[in-house]
C-alpha cells in the first residue's frame, strides 16, 4: 500500500497458479467430445475417470431435469463416456421441454 492509503496496482508479481497439465492424448479426446456432441465438454479426473457436462449452449429445462436428464455423466473409459453422452442426448430429446413429473421419468437416476 502507498503512503497515501491507496492500494498498489497488481503487477506481474501476481500470477494465477497454472491448472493441471492435460496429456496430449486426453486433449485430443476432450476436443473430440465437443466435435461429436455439440453442447458437451469433458475432462479426465486425477483418478482417471472420464466426465462430461452440458455447456450453456444446450441448457436443460426444469421439465427435463425433473424427468431425470443429467447435467453430468461419468465413465471409466472414453468409449463408455461417449455412449453415456449419446444416451443423455437421446433421453433429453424424448422428454418434452415443458414436461412435468407426469411425463417420461428416468427410474435409474443416481446422484453423482
Amino acid at each position: 500500500m502507498h503512503a497515501t492509503g491507496r492500494a498498489e496496482p497488481m503487477d506481474d508479481a501476481f500470477q494465477e497458479a497454472p491448472g493441471p497439465a492435460v496429456p496430449g492424448g486426453d486433449r485430443l479426446l476432450i476436443g473430440e467430445v465437443g466435435q461429436r456432441f455439440p453442447g458437451w465438454s469433458a475432462w479426465r479426473s486425477d483418478t482417471f475417470r472420464w466426465w462430461a457436462y452440458r455447456t450453456a449452449s444446450t441448457p436443460l429445462t426444469i421439465g427435463q431435469l425433473r424427468a431425470g436428464c443429467r447435467l453430468l455423466v461419468q465413465a471409466d473409459t472414453f468409449a463408455e463416456l461417449c455412449s453415456a453422452i449419446g444416451e443423455e442426448i437421446d433421453f433429453a430429446g424424448r422428454v418434452a421441454p415443458t414436461a412435468s413429473l407426469s411425463g417420461p421419468v428416468r427410474h435409474d437416476t443416481a446422484c453423482i
